[in-house]
């Protein structure tokens, strides 16, 4: 039987990097290890302590990092600035003047932070891609091929983001970063002898080259939200992407779930089974005889979808809740802390129904033009709109034929409502 050889693969992508440390704790917290490690730019320099098992100087290094310690540049007061890509504009100015900006700094923090001695001596195998200038030709290092005292210089090479860093030289040849020919490498692993491979994806610039190596073998982890500019070399900016990258990896390994919110496995599931009854009573409310005919098609139809992928449309209502409420995405939530904080928010902005929002509703036009027309009201207010409706038309007031038609309109909404529904009827049971 083959053995079994576990690599993670590390993309390239400058601030993001960030990220990555967020996945190496969830590896190291989940048990799972891992006997190889390949990276590209900032991939490669992650992966390097990650080889050395260094995990709290990498979080460490992640947290207490600036751009001027990367390449010298003061982007503090671009940072500041509301102009949209402020904070690349000062980089780039003195990248091209000056041929590249002074990356002193970042080589500085690699010798600092990188442990030869032991590099070479930890048994975890390590790859990393860079770019020969001006020839573009790609060059892999594996770790038996780089020359002792050049560590560092590989990792610096690697991580050259040419024209904006300058070009890297090593004796007699130039490099440049290696993102200009595997943004993520995943064949490096492959080459060093992987089965499976854990990839590490920050949604960067760079090209990619086709993975060969079988989907079922391939882990993907992606952000679940934007990581933010790659110059971004900032403590708080940093602190957020370790916790997403923890977040997102939890999930791939299954030990969470959901998507813009995350939540311990089976809160989700479990959440829904115990407002199922509920949830169900309200279908069956709604899905009465009457209201106007070609809503009423369009309502029944959803009405049908619900109670066919429940467990679908729940999941999706439930993170849709969570976004347009505005609930803390760096949470690991329960089903109980979901709810509380959920409430809490509702409850808060609960306005009822709003005769400008039925007013739209009412009108003449397709589904989809009464929905672009409705959007100006906000996911929340639409939500407690739809929601009113239900709880009002449960005790006997308003229209099914209004509602219906709203909730043709406002699928994703109505089955928000449906839930809020179905969680505030069901706690109060509870009690």
């Amino acid at each position: 039987m083959a053995r079994d050889i576990c690599a993670v693969a590390l993309a390239g992508g400058g601030s993001r990097g960030a990220y990555q440390a967020g996945v190496y704790q969830a590896l190291q917290e989940c048990g799972i290890g891992f006997q190889i490690v390949t990276g590209t730019s900032v991939g490669a320099l992650n992966g390097a302590m990650m080889v050395q098992g260094d995990l709290g100087e990498m979080l460490t290094l992640w947290q207490r990092i600036t751009a001027q310690d990367v390449a010298n540049v003061d982007i503090d007061k671009a940072i500041e600035s509301p102009v949209a890509g402020a904070v690349y504009a000062e980089f780039l100015k003195k990248a091209v003047r000056s041929g590249g900006v002074d990356i002193s700094g970042l080589e500085a923090l690699m010798r600092a932070v990188v442990d030869e001695e032991r590099f070479f001596r930890s048994p975890t195998d390590f790859g990393l891609v860079t770019v020969e200038y001006p020839s573009l030709h790609p060059v892999v290092m594996k770790k038996r091929d780089i020359p002792r005292g050049r560590l560092c210089d590989y990792l610096i090479a690697s991580a050259s983001c040419f024209p904006a860093f300058p070009v890297h030289q090593i004796g007699e040849s130039r490099f440049i970063d290696g993102s200009y020919h595997d943004y993520l490498p995943i064949n490096v692993a492959v080459e060093l002898g992987a089965t499976r491979v854990i990839a590490v994806d920050l949604e960067a610039v760079g090209l990619r080259q086709r993975p060969r190596i079988a989907p079922e073998n391939l882990t993907m982890i992606r952000p679940s939200h934007p990581l933010g500019p790659f110059l971004m070399f900032e403590p708080d900016s940093a602190r957020r992407n370790i916790r997403l990258g923890y977040l997102d990896a939890l999930r791939a390994f299954g030990k969470a779930e959901g998507g813009w919110l995350t939540f311990r496995a089976g809160e989700i599931e479990a959440l829904r089974q115990r407002l199922h009854p509920m949830l169900e009573k309200a279908a069956q409310l709604l899905g009465e005889p009457d209201g106007e005919s070609l809503w009423r098609l369009l309502f029944e139809r959803q009405l049908q979808q619900i109670r066919q992928r429940e467990g679908d449309w729940f999941e999706r209502a439930v993170l849709d809740l969570g976004e347009w409420y505005a609930l803390d995405d760096e949470a690991l939530y329960t089903a109980d802390g979901f709810c509380y904080e959920l409430l809490l928010r509702f409850n808060a902005g609960e306005a009822g129904e709003s005769a400008e929002i039925a007013e739209v509703l009412s009108r003449a036009g397709s589904a989809v033009q009464l929905a672009q027309q409705a959007a100006e009201f906000g996911h929340q207010r639409l939500v407690a709109h739809l929601y009113a409706g239900i709880r009002d038309f449960s005790y006997g007031n308003g229209e099914r034929g209004a509602l219906c038609r709203g909730a043709a309109v406002l699928q994703r909404e109505a089955a928000c409502a449906m839930l809020l529904f179905a969680l505030k009827r069901t706690l109060a049971q509870e009690i």
